[in-house]
């Protein structure tokens, strides 16, 4: 699950858990991200957290290895990492907007290509 620390990925990973799901947590935020761990593996879940910057492809192939390392396989990937700017695009930071197209575009791709090489 890309981008687990907050949101819809954070609700996703802890329904799954819930349901019997071994989900893995790839984020870059450490502390929301180890409060969901916690969080998960309080309630009987498998959750191990994968520190990791999706939008770097490096770092995207080293979290899938690692879920592949730990689990043997990638079942489902739940892509769902993203940023999004509040506000008008009036003044807005250009450096800012960019950030969020790497994550939401970047990001979706480097992490995508990187499970499908393990199939």
């Amino acid at each position: 699950m890309a981008g687990a620390s907050g949101g819809i990925e954070a609700v996703t990973a802890r329904r799954l858990a819930q349901a019997g799901a071994s989900v893995a947590l790839p984020a870059r935020r450490q502390g929301r991200l180890d409060a969901l761990v916690t969080e998960i593996e309080a309630s009987g879940g498998t959750a191990p957290a994968v520190l990791s910057y999706i939008a770097d492809q490096t770092q995207a192939e080293v979290a899938v290895q690692m879920v592949v390392g730990r689990f043997g396989r990638i079942d489902i990937l739940i892509n769902n990492a993203g940023l999004m700017l509040i506000g008008p695009i009036v003044g807005a930071d250009v450096e800012e907007c960019e950030r969020m197209l790497v994550v939401n575009v970047r990001g979706l791709l480097c992490i995508t290509h990187a499970a499908c090489r393990t199939c």
